[in-house]
């Protein structure tokens, strides 16, 4: 997931800068437009498919509009969904440890874009013979995040 945030970042066609913030403190929301000039910086290539962010900021998503419904169901259309999915299906929200509050990320799942590599060589570390006359088995193995295309990933503040 930190891999995304850096990802976003870097994309050259930019990031969105809220119409006005979530929270609706400066003025009328549209969370829509904001998630629609997303999709514009994102590479004609990819398709969104997810929404990534602290919990916070994904809260202002089922906040309601002007109609009395969630703001997700404005913009689920955006990610490929209907508003009856379930929101974890495109929806991922992850701690203040993991990502920085006040940014929410459009992001694409495809291979062209980035993808989590998994090592095929594991292997048992040898460990010594521990009091009680246990020897202790660990398996270990690595894994990494290798980036393509920054264009698969759009930035979007919420403030």
């Amino acid at each position: 997931i930190p891999g995304v945030a850096t990802m976003a970042a870097a994309n050259p066609n930019g990031t969105v800068t809220a119409t006005a913030p979530w929270d609706g403190t400066g003025g009328t929301r549209d969370l829509y437009q904001d998630f629609l000039d997303g999709r514009s910086k994102m590479s004609g290539k990819f398709k969104p498919v997810m929404v990534v962010g602290v919990n916070t900021d994904l809260n202002w998503l089922r906040a309601l509009d002007s109609e009395r419904k969630p703001f997700y169901h404005q913009i689920s259309g955006l990610f490929g969904k209907s508003p009856t999915d379930p929101l974890d299906s495109w929806m991922i929200e992850v701690d203040k440890a993991v990502l920085t509050p006040g940014y929410v990320y459009m992001i694409t799942k495809n291979p062209k874009a980035a993808e989590m590599v998994i090592s095929e060589d594991r292997q048992l570390r040898p460990l010594p013979l521990q009091p009680g006359g246990n020897y202790p088995v660990e398996l270990y193995s690595w894994m990494t995040f290798e980036e393509h295309d920054n264009t698969g990933f759009v930035k979007i503040g919420t403030t």
